[in-house]
């Protein structure tokens, strides 16, 4: 049996208050395509992820619960302090912060370092034939 990998996009629906990924975990979109190198399928997933926090409101997603977004050794304090050395905006004050559509890479990594939140995932297949 062969391995092949998809890309998920997680679903994301908006309550009225900010984007959540439902009551039942993380819903995804159905893919589209099979890869069947690793590591040209984790190129495009990062590529996809990367394109996917350009212009996004984040607050929009993080919402209340700020802390279950946070990576494992994050705080609060990490997050607004990334984003107005990175940004120079002040989240602590509304809260309020859409990533800049020409923000780099690297910017984008930052946060995702400091982020759980996810708009894309990975998975490995088998493919009978």
């Amino acid at each position: 049996m062969k391995k092949g990998y998809i890309i998920l996009e997680i679903g994301w629906e908006y309550n009225d208050e900010y984007y959540t990924t439902g009551n039942y975990g993380e819903m995804y979109e159905a893919p589209t395509e099979v890869f069947m190198d690793k590591k040209l399928a984790q190129a495009e997933c990062d590529k996809r992820e990367l394109e996917s926090f350009r212009g996004v409101n984040l607050s929009s997603y993080l919402g209340e619960d700020l802390d279950s977004y946070l990576a494992n050794s994050a705080s609060e304090d990490d997050l607004f302090k990334y984003v107005k050395d990175t940004f120079d905006v002040d989240m602590e004050d509304d809260f309020y912060f859409d990533i800049p559509n020409k923000a780099t890479d690297e910017q984008i990594k930052g946060l995702m370092e400091i982020l759980t939140l996810r708009f894309h995932s990975l998975k490995e297949i088998t493919i009978n034939e």
